[in-house]
């Protein structure tokens, strides 16, 4: 194969590798790092416009491609694995997202197809049974830089041998992530490939840095709606995952939630019926 405007900036023992250029298309579907399993790391920075499919395939060794993006007020960093945001930082050097810790693996997973857990971790599907895991496979998928400009970042995701066993449709879905100022926009795309309706949920699981600063505290943050609510939230059966609507915790005209490390008792506050289009932290 053949590869152009490829630079190696970094090559160390470690197997971390910082990459600056293009990588072209492959001949034959070979690939730059083909079956070198010492490469662990690779970070892409926001001058490479694309990546060649099969570019690191057999990479056994790989755990983490990270992909940039920035401008004058935020830099984003992107994982190909499950196209998980793992840090989104400020100009004066603040990051936003959460480190990974004993309690929690993750930083921002992307959840589909399904939000939440199935009862015993198993559902029908045409009358067949296939189980899935909470909040679905795609976070946990391999991503391909789709492409790359000055302020968006694109990947892409399709079904394989791996998810047909777990949701028997054919899909395609990307993720586009978008620097606007002191704003990042996420938008998931999914793309019916299949010849029948295909059934599915969407959404996001960002995990916050809180407290922001030393001075501060967990409880000094609240979530505020953008219009009155009024619900009864089913409570959360923490050993299947199921919600219980006949046991619920009724939440009257609020338009905040002071935050309090007591929710995490809960698992997760269910809002039926939402009314609010945005929430600000």
């Amino acid at each position: 194969g053949t590869v152009k405007n490829l630079t190696v900036k970094n090559f160390s023992s470690d197997g971390e590798i910082a990459t600056t250029g293009v990588i072209a298309a492959y001949a034959a579907g070979n690939s730059t790092f083909e079956n070198i399993s010492i490469v662990k790391k690779v970070v892409v920075p926001d001058t490479v416009t694309t990546i060649g499919l099969g570019a690191f395939k057999g990479c056994t060794g790989l755990k983490a491609l990270s992909i940039s993006q920035d401008n004058e007020f935020l830099e984003l960093v992107v994982s190909s694995h499950g196209a998980e945001k793992q840090s989104l930082i400020a100009n004066n050097g603040l990051n936003y997202l959460r480190d990974v810790d004993q309690y929690w693996g993750r930083k921002a997973p992307l959840l589909f197809p399904i939000v939440g857990k199935l009862r015993d971790l198993k559902t029908f599907i045409n009358n067949k049974e296939y189980s899935m895991n909470q909040h679905g496979f795609v976070r946990d998928q391999e991503f391909e830089l789709y492409s790359q400009s000055e302020s968006e970042l694109v990947l892409v995701n399709k079904f394989n041998e791996e998810t047909l066993k777990k949701y028997p449709f054919e899909y395609q879905v990307f993720v586009k992530y978008t620097l606007v100022e002191k704003s990042v926009y996420t938008e998931f795309i999914v793309k019916n490939l299949d010849y029948q309706v295909i059934p599915f949920n969407y959404g996001g699981h960002p995990g916050f840095r809180l407290p922001l600063y030393e001075n501060e505290t967990f409880e000094d943050y609240s979530v505020k709606f953008e219009k009155t609510e009024n619900f009864d939230a089913p409570t959360v059966n923490l050993e299947n995952g199921t919600l219980n609507f006949d046991k619920t915790i009724p939440y009257k005209n609020i338009d905040e939630i002071k935050l309090d490390y007591k929710y995490f008792e809960i698992d997760a506050i269910v809002i039926p019926e939402v009314k609010s289009q945005s929430v600000k932290l």
